[in-house]
């Protein structure tokens, strides 16, 4: 296997930033190996596979922004961890909690499309 070299590493903590770094890799066609919690164990782990790629690390845009019960769903950040947001639920006495497939550590936003769905509390 041929060593992949990353050129930069940028870990934004808002949307502004986010926004920022899209524009430039944009702008110079930069390629982005993006990444929430780090293990990206789906593929292979969080190491750019394109030579000359920033690695876009998102952990740090850990806000929830919101739970809903009624339609049961939650608006959160890439960051964010399954246990983060269930102690959000908990916390906030939300009728709702995650259905988590993995250990608290796992990124909701990383399992979402797949795994992840809400259910009413009982």
């Amino acid at each position: 296997m041929v060593p992949v070299s990353t050129s930069d590493t940028r870990s934004p903590n808002s949307t502004e930033q986010l926004q920022q770094v899209l524009r430039v890799a944009n702008q110079y066609a930069v390629p982005l190996w993006t990444f929430s919690r780090g293990k990206n164990l789906g593929y292979g782990g969080p190491a750019p596979r394109v030579n000359g790629s920033v690695a876009l690390d998102l952990h740090r845009m850990d806000r929830i922004i919101e739970v809903n019960d009624e339609f049961h769903y939650a608006v959160v950040e890439p960051g964010v961890t399954f246990i983060q947001l269930y102690q959000y639920c908990v916390e906030h006495g939300k009728k709702v909690w995650p259905s988590t497939p993995s250990l608290g550590w796992g990124s909701v936003v990383g399992n979402v499309s797949i795994l992840t769905r809400f259910q009413p509390a009982c």
